[in-house]
């Protein structure tokens, strides 16, 4: 099936491949599709990726270099595909997420505030600490402080706690600490906290808002279900 694909007929064959790899298709013969320099076979092997989610673990370093990619949308194939295969000691790919929250592409932020509010404590912090390491003298080494108090139990109990931490961010000058501030206010909580939703809606990028709203329909479907049990 990989070499019909290498043909150049992958758009034919993107379903049977997808099935084949999820239904026990060694997940290694997707490795050469990930490192080809067809930028179609590419496009394809990161649309799989982010299909077969926690099944491509043992490709994470092959996934790690398409988040330096140029096609967007190659990027935030990756972003997704490292939020559920990845774990708090994928120090190197969680790092190189959260930088991305400085991508040149709006969608890629839009991508990487979902996996903010999606992904386990753990991974996001080490993420925040990793960026901070690399990207010296920036907006980021700000961040580690940040994401201690945020998640600090005297912040959780505290009526005051969250909504400081989030209006330092959201009222940033600097943009990337809005994208951080909107993906840690609308993360999920077992009963959904309209407040911090509300601070996030000070920030006014058009991709932060689509987050926004997003959350705002999934914390009342999420309300809705409560109801029915």
């Amino acid at each position: 099936m990989i070499e019909l694909v290498m043909t150049g007929k992958e758009t034919e064959f993107s379903q049977e491949l997808y099935l084949a790899f999820w239904n026990g298709f060694p997940i290694e013969n997707l490795r050469p599709m990930l490192v080809s320099s067809n930028p179609e076979i590419l496009s394809l092997a990161a649309y799989l990726i982010y299909e077969l989610g926690t099944k491509v673990r043992c490709l994470l370093d092959d996934i790690v270099p398409l988040l330096d990619h140029e096609d967007p949308q190659i990027r935030a194939n990756a972003v997704i595909a490292l939020g559920q295969c990845a774990t708090k000691f994928d120090t190197i790919a969680l790092g190189k997420v959260i930088e991305l929250l400085d991508d040149p592409d709006p969608f890629v932020h839009r991508i990487v505030m979902r996996f903010i509010q999606y992904c386990e404590v753990g991974m996001l912090i080490t993420g925040i600490n990793e960026a901070a390491a690399t990207k010296k003298e920036t907006v980021f080494e700000q961040f580690p402080r940040v994401i201690s108090s945020f998640f600090s139990r005297r912040a959780n109990r505290s009526s005051s706690g969250l909504p400081n931490i989030l209006k330092w961010l959201l009222s940033h000058e600097n943009p990337i600490a809005n994208r951080l501030g909107v993906g840690l206010a609308t993360r999920p909580r077992l009963i959904a906290d309209e407040n911090l939703i509300d601070l996030a809606e000070r920030v006014e990028q058009e991709e932060c808002r689509n987050v926004i709203k997003w959350a705002r329909k999934s914390a009342y479907l999420a309300y809705a279900e409560t109801l029915r049990l």
